[in-house]
């Protein structure tokens, strides 16, 4: 399945390598979408007497700034105003990690057809939004300085 997203993503101009189960893709210019399918039979119907066959899409990413402790309250709250105005909301903070990543799961189908418009919208989001997690992760920005900052920028 791997293999037939990969071929499908290239064909719509994503760079693409995997291995036995992630499919790596490259958005920007250092961040890995890494991709991975699982399949799932679930029980449907009213008394759950017939199985249906799902495959999963699993998107993730890792953000390659560490997240500061006294920094993890302002990073979560961004991180939550980022999930408000994404296309594919996704953006996590992970505490144990010190990390912020983006994950997302999504329904697919047998043939692909929205996967490259996730992987260009979420590639839109991380592009657009990496400079903010950045400065806020590491202390350089406030999340009320950038926000201000980004109300001033709306207001021309």
């Amino acid at each position: 399945m791997l293999e037939q997203i990969s071929d499908y993503l290239k064909q719509t101009g994503f760079d693409c390598s995997h291995d036995k189960d992630l499919l790596h893709v490259t958005i920007g210019q250092d961040a890995i979408l890494q991709l991975r399918v699982d399949d799932e039979r679930m029980p449907t119907g009213l008394a759950g007497d017939e199985e249906f066959h799902y495959q999963f899409l699993h998107l993730f990413l890792v953000f390659p700034t560490a997240v500061e402790e006294k920094h993890f309250g302002d990073t979560a709250r961004l991180m939550s105003l980022l999930n408000k105005v994404a296309v594919v909301p996704g953006f996590i903070l992970s505490e144990t990690d010190k990390t912020c990543v983006f994950r997302a799961i999504h329904l697919i189908s047998k043939e692909f057809k929205h996967v490259d418009f996730l992987v260009s919208a979420i590639a839109h989001s991380v592009d657009i939004f990496a400079s903010a997690i950045e400065e806020v992760a590491t202390g350089k920005k406030s999340l009320k300085a950038l926000l201000k900052e980004a109300e001033s920028e709306t207001a021309v």
